[in-house]
């Protein structure tokens, strides 16, 4: 996903952040981060979710 320039809008656990501060240098660069996008994506995730609900769209009748 690097490679295509997709970056990911999932934030990093608490546990893992304090794990790669606790191994300084060798814990890796941080995650990019960004809380507009994820909130986007959680718009987009709960709409598709809610049309599952309805039997016509679940099941492409119509």
């Amino acid at each position: 996903m690097r490679r295509r320039g997709i970056r990911h809008t999932v934030p990093e656990r608490l546990d893992q952040q304090k794990h790669r501060r606790n191994r300084g240098s060798r814990g890796g660069r941080p995650t990019g981060f960004d809380s507009e996008h994820y909130k986007k994506r959680n718009t987009v995730e709960r709409t598709i979710s809610r049309l599952k609900g309805f039997r016509g769209v679940a099941t492409r009748y119509e």
